[in-house]
Order: C-alpha cells, then structure tokens, then sequence
C-alpha cells in the first residue's frame, strides 16, 4: 500500500475541532450554512508533499502538513504554470498578520444570516493585507485560474469546501 502524498496547490480542509475556538468556526459555518455539518474549520493549501501555506491565527506560515486529521481535494487547475506563479505568490504572503477583520465580518454575517457586515471597502481592503484561512486560499486559487468560489463576500472554510468537495483525492484516518 503506497502513502498518499499531497501535490502542489492540493487544498487541505481540517473537520475536527480540537479547541473551543475551532469549535466556535464549526458553528458559525452550521449558521452560515443552515444546516449542520460536517463543514470545515479551517483550509490551507499544499506547497508541495511536505509542507503547506495557510493563515494560522496569527499570521500567514508556512508548515508542515500532518497527513492524519485532513481531507484532501485537487481542484483543476488549468495549468502548472499559473499554478506555480500562484504558489510563488502565495511564500511572498509568509508573515502578513491574521485577518481578524475577516472573522468579524464573518461572524456577523453568520449571525445575521448575511445582513450584517462591515462596509465592502474595508473588507476588501484588510482582507488583501491581512488574509484568513479560506480568502487566502481563495486568493491562491485564483491565482491558479480555478475560479470556483467568488472574492465577495469573502469566502468561508464552508465555502471552498462546497466548491471543492467534488475533487476529495485523499482522506485522513481522522478526516471527515
């Protein structure tokens, strides 16, 4: 039996909240999406086998992926060169603050049921600066050209995995 690897730009989802934080995420994407789960806490996106790019509640870093706890999907992207310039893009990202910003706004759009917000503008602006978890995976895969999920509003954990569930290649011991 051969171990699964993940390629570049694969997208990572994490299903099992661990902590009371991760568990509030879980439930503000039950909101969001009216209906109980799974869905996802968190997405980063795959460098290569060994490592991954993902806004971590601190900053944007790079680690090391743990193959036991995940679900792995490919979407198709339509070509390696986009790919690797998004994936280039993406190391250039390494340091930018977390988007608390983004959670606020998420939080309140998934407690209003999508009518209460921050102004455009300014979620725009901060999410560019200060990425969390699911815009900047949504910001890679664009990059990529797979343009599945929409800039705006601002995507969730919930959203990508919608869009990207179809093309699961992998999944963890403790996946889903």
């Amino acid at each position: 039996m051969s171990e699964f690897l993940c390629k570049p730009g694969d997208l990572i989802f994490y299903f099992h909240a661990d902590n009371v934080g991760e568990a509030l995420i879980q439930a503000g994407e039950e909101l969001e999406e009216r209906s109980n789960g799974p869905w996802p806490w968190h997405i980063a996106v795959a460098l290569g086998p060994w490592t991954k790019v993902e806004a971590d509640g601190k900053e944007t870093a790079i680690h090391p992926i743990v193959y036991h706890d995940c679900v792995i999907c490919r979407p198709p992207y339509p070509n390696r060169h986009g790919l690797n310039n998004a994936l280039d893009w993406a190391r250039r990202q390494r340091g930018r603050l977390y988007g608390w910003f983004g959670i606020i706004d998420q939080g309140l759009r998934d407690i209003s049921g999508g009518r209460l917000h921050l102004p455009r503008w300014f979620v725009t602006w901060t999410d560019k600066l200060m990425p969390y978890c699911s815009t900047l995976a949504q910001s890679i895969a664009w990059r990529a050209g797979w343009r599945a999920v929409k800039a705006y509003p601002p995507p969730s954990p919930a959203d990508m995995w919608k869009a990207a569930k179809k093309y699961v290649v992998h999944v963890c011991p403790k996946g889903a």
